[in-house]
């Protein structure tokens, strides 16, 4: 999964063994179980910022 902060000059690209059918949904349904408010990061920066860029589309 690739994930860029549009907040900051750096990006994520991160996989596991297994398969997770939709984990942009699980992070965002998991962001209302957190013991606190992140302030630099929400559920819509995450659909936001989980799409890859083109070059690693194509």
């Amino acid at each position: 999964m690739h994930y860029d902060n549009n907040e900051h000059e750096w990006s994520f690209l991160s996989g596991l063994i297994e398969t997770i059918d939709n984990p942009v949904e699980g992070m965002t349904d998991h962001l209302a179980l957190l013991p606190y408010k992140p302030e630099t990061i929400d559920a819509r920066a995450l659909v936001h910022d989980a799409i890859e860029p083109h070059t690693l589309r194509a």
